[in-house]
């Protein structure tokens, strides 16, 4: 069974070997593949994405997407604020809160996680206009360590390849006694993703637990492929994945 604690939680050793740039299988909106995702989504059918092809839960039990969906859908608005603080020592925020030293000091921030950093794209001189484009010179001044990780909001992107370092990273900060940002560009769906993730592989939450607790400190709403990674890394903390 798998749990909580150490090792790779996600089951599969190429998860930390693998570091993808960009994504380069994603269903595009046109596909038929995709278009039957989202007829199934629809219809409350459990998905997961394993192997690189997205496979049908058998267990009616678990956690489904809509089941997510229905948390953060709920009068849901923007974000008022850049950031908000969603769990004691953990900041939730949008680029404006990354690229603003004055906040980040005042707020006593020591680390920073970018879940958008710069994709294939970008690098090549093609702004994609997504990404938020930071390098670990920009934090210096302030003392601050930065963890990149070049994710694209897309249904099909893998973030769960991240969540393992993502969290190590969130945690060893908490340890220390330090305080941790964790942005996209509107930080609502990329980093919120890796805070739920978070919370459900270090603090013991499922699913519905991490997505409500941070829902009701900001406005969130992670995209559906995220949402799924996130039901099928329920199922496999609880030691239920069942094909």
């Amino acid at each position: 069974m798998l749990g909580h604690g150490g090792g790779n939680v996600l089951g599969d050793p190429r998860v930390r070997m693998t570091r993808p740039t960009e994504f380069t299988f994603t269903f595009s909106h046109s596909a038929p593949e995709d278009k039957k995702l989202k007829e199934d989504l629809r219809k409350d059918t459990h998905y997961i994405f394993d192997n690189m092809s997205w496979r049908k839960i058998i267990d009616k039990d678990s956690t489904s997407v809509d089941d997510l969906r229905d948390i953060v859908s709920d009068r849901w608005s923007r974000p008022r604020n850049p950031f908000d603080e969603v769990f004691p020592g953990i900041f939730l925020g949008d680029a404006s809160a990354a690229l603003c030293m004055s906040i980040l000091v005042r707020e006593g921030i020591g680390f920073v996680v970018n879940a958008a950093d710069s994709c294939s794209r970008c690098l090549a001189g093609r702004n994609c206009g997504t990404c938020v484009r930071t390098r670990q010179a920009f934090y210096n001044v302030g003392n601050i360590q930065l963890k990149a990780i070049a994710a694209l909001d897309e249904v099909g992107f893998p973030l769960y390849w991240y969540f393992n370092e993502a969290t190590e990273f969130i945690d060893n900060a908490l340890a220390t006694g330090g305080k941790v940002l964790v942005h996209c560009r509107e930080g609502i769906s990329r980093s919120a993703t890796l805070v739920i993730a978070y919370l459900m592989m270090k603090k013991g939450m499922t699913a519905k637990e991490a997505v409500r607790l941070v829902r009701n400190k900001r406005q969130i709403y992670p995209n559906d492929g995220f949402l799924l990674q996130l039901c099928d890394l329920d199922l496999r903390l609880r030691g239920q994945r069942k094909y």
